[in-house]
């Protein structure tokens, strides 16, 4: 199970992205936890049933309220029926909460390899951040630091030189994160939640995110070496905000390894072997139109094949290796 943490500090606008999500189609299941179902407004005609503290929508969409218990949440979550199982979840962190608090309950559920984090996305009000007392842009500040994307909300509220001087703190506090600038919360969900198919299903489709985005598809038939990915997966344009594929790595040579990047967070994983399929790496890559050159992109994925001198496995992948050797 895949998950997002989504933060932000009170009156950033976070409330109206996850009313947003919820109100979306969601073509794999999908559950939302809130802190408190009093603070979203889920469209009465999209509820199916009530369960004590569950809403199942008709969208694909499930919204859960944690009421202080993340961990049994999420463990409720993953000892559902397999009928009721879902393959993502968004987590709410409270506006006036150190996202590092959230983080430490996926130490223990990560031992078993249960939940995957995508990500983490912090949502800043551009007319307001700024103006923050000491206290309360401290706390802002520690959202920054930890995230991966950052929304930064309500361009049509802010004077240029708020605008301005939130961008320099946006700078400052997540220097590597990815950057997306809106209104009233209008972020697409593919940025937040991720390409929810599969990734060869995800890499044929290369959806279409109207005029302001750009997918772009890399297919790749040599295998790549995971160092020179990782490298170029924490160098990537500004502009590219996500990208999810499937590669076919020259240090595992019988297993397909799922790559997930967030802003300036990536990730593999080892999948199943290849089988009857030929090897190859499919990758997509969601950005704003016009902020990268697709075609040095490619290149530079082409450049991750070339041939090198045979290194040990260890020293190839560190702590990625750790972790995309777990079964």
């Amino acid at each position: 199970m895949a998950a997002v943490l989504l933060c932000g500090f009170l009156g950033s606008g976070k409330t109206t992205l996850l009313n947003r999500i919820l109100a979306e189609s969601h073509d794999v299941p999908t559950a939302v936890l809130v802190n408190d179902f009093g603070d979203v407004s889920i469209d009465a005609r999209l509820i199916v049933d009530v369960r004590a503290d569950t809403i199942v929508l008709d969208n694909g969409c499930i919204c859960c309220s944690v009421r202080g218990d993340l961990l049994g949440a999420l463990e409720r979550l993953l000892e559902a029926p397999a009928e009721e199982r879902v393959e993502r979840v968004l987590i709410e962190a409270s506006g006036i909460a150190d996202p590092r608090s959230v983080l430490s309950t996926f130490v223990a559920l990560d031992k078993a390899s249960a939940v995957a984090l995508d990500g983490v996305v912090a949502v800043v009000d551009a007319s307001e951040l700024a103006e923050l007392n000491m206290n309360d842009l401290s706390l802002a500040r520690d959202q920054l630091d930890q995230s991966d994307l950052v929304v930064i909300n309500k361009l049509d509220l802010a004077t240029p030189e708020q605008l301005a001087r939130c961008r320099e703190e946006v700078r400052r506090f997540a220097p590597r994160a990815a950057v997306f600038e809106t209104s009233r919360a209008e972020v697409p969900l593919s940025l937040v939640m991720g390409l929810s198919e599969h990734p060869r299903q995800a890499a044929a489709r290369a959806p279409d995110h109207g005029q302001e985005f750009e997918s772009i598809h890399v297919q790749l038939s040599q295998p790549l070496r995971l160092d020179r990915v990782k490298a170029l997966c924490l160098d990537l344009p500004v502009g590219v905000y996500r990208a999810k594929g499937v590669l076919s790595l020259q240090e595992l040579p019988e297993s397909q390894v799922i790559l997930q990047v967030v802003g300036r967070r990536a990730r593999v994983d080892r999948g199943p072997g290849w089988g009857t399929t030929e090897p190859s790496s499919d990758i997509v890559l969601i950005g704003r139109r016009g902020s990268f050159d697709a075609q040095a992109l490619r290149e530079r994925f082409a450049q991750c094949g070339e041939p090198s001198e045979p290194r040990g496995l260890l020293e190839t992948f560190g702590s990625w290796w750790r972790r995309a050797a777990k079964t």
